[in-house]
C-alpha cells in the first residue's frame, strides 16, 4: 500500500465545509424589575406609582404594552444611578446593550435633563455607551423632546426621539401613536482583547419637575462572540500500488 498524506487546512476551504466565522449571541444580564435589586443596585428606592419617585413600580400607565414591573423616575430631585451587576465578557469579541423605555411627557426635558449610560471594562474609565438628551428648539432648551444622542454632543437628535405617554407640540415632533414602551438595542460594542469584568451604569439627571420622567423595562446586556474556523489537519489518502 501506498500512503499520501495530504495536509489540508479548512480556512482555504471554508466555504463547502465550515462558515469561516460563527456569530453568537450570549444573554449575560437580563433586568426586568420583577424582584428588587435582582441584577442591579440603584442610588436609592423612593416613591410608589408612577409621578414622584425614583424606584421599581407596578403601578398602571397608559402604556398599552406594560406589564409588571418597571424601573420610574419622575419628578425626582438629585442626579441617582443605577449600576447593573458586573458580567463576565470573557471570550467575547463585542457586547451590545437593549431595554424598553417611554418619556412620560413628550416636552418637558430641560438643558440639563439627560440620562447618560456609560461602562467601564476591568475598573477602568468610563466609557460612553447611550445617552438621552433634550433636541434644542434654536436656542431654547426648555420643555423639549428627549431623544438619543449618537454622537454624544450634548443634544438628542429628533430622528431618535423617545415615546411618550402623553403629547404635546414644541419643536421636535415624535410623530404620532408612540404611547407604549419601545425597545432600543445599541449597535455591538467592541471588545479589547483580555476584556473580562463589563459594569455599565445608568445616569439620571434633572427630572426633578412634573412631568420630567422616565421609565424604563427589560434591560438587556449580551455579548457576541466568533468561533473561530476549525482546522483538520491531514487526511490519509490510502490505495494500492500499481
Amino acid at each position: 500500500m501506498r500512503t499520501l498524506r495530504l495536509s489540508l487546512l479548512i480556512t482555504a476551504l471554508s466555504s463547502f465545509i465550515f462558515s469561516s466565522f460563527v456569530q453568537a449571541q450570549t444573554n449575560l444580564l437580563t433586568v426586568d424589575f420583577e424582584t428588587a435589586d435582582a441584577g442591579y443596585t440603584p442610588s436609592t428606592a423612593t416613591g410608589s406609582g408612577f409621578t414622584d419617585l425614583f424606584n421599581r413600580t407596578d403601578a398602571n400607565l397608559s402604556a398599552s404594552n406594560e406589564t409588571g414591573f418597571y424601573w420610574g423616575i419622575e419628578d425626582f430631585n438629585g442626579t441617582q444611578t443605577i449600576v447593573l451587576d458586573q458580567v463576565d465578557v470573557t471570550g467575547f469579541s463585542a457586547f451590545n446593550f437593549g431595554l424598553d423605555w417611554v418619556t412620560h411627557h413628550t416636552n418637558d426635558w430641560d438643558a440639563g435633563s439627560y440620562v447618560h449610560i456609560t461602562y467601564t471594562l476591568d475598573g477602568g474609565s468610563p466609557q460612553n455607551l447611550l445617552w438621552v438628551e433634550n433636541v434644542p428648539n434654536g436656542s431654547d432648551r426648555t420643555n423639549e423632546p428627549a431623544a438619543v444622542d449618537t454622537d454624544f454632543d450634548g443634544d438628542g437628535e429628533c430622528a431618535n426621539s423617545l415615546p411618550a405617554l402623553s403629547t404635546a407640540t414644541n419643536g421636535c415632533d415624535i410623530g404620532a401613536n408612540r404611547g407604549d414602551f419601545e425597545t432600543y438595542v445599541t449597535s455591538d460594542v467592541s471588545l479589547p482583547s483580555g476584556a473580562s469584568a463589563l459594569v455599565i451604569t445608568i445616569e439620571f439627571n434633572d427630572m426633578d419637575q412634573t412631568d420630567q420622567g422616565i421609565y424604563l423595562d427589560n434591560i438587556v446586556v449580551n455579548g457576541v462572540g466568533t468561533a473561530s474556523t476549525a482546522e483538520m489537519d491531514y487526511y490519509n489518502l490510502q490505495w494500492p500500488a500499481n
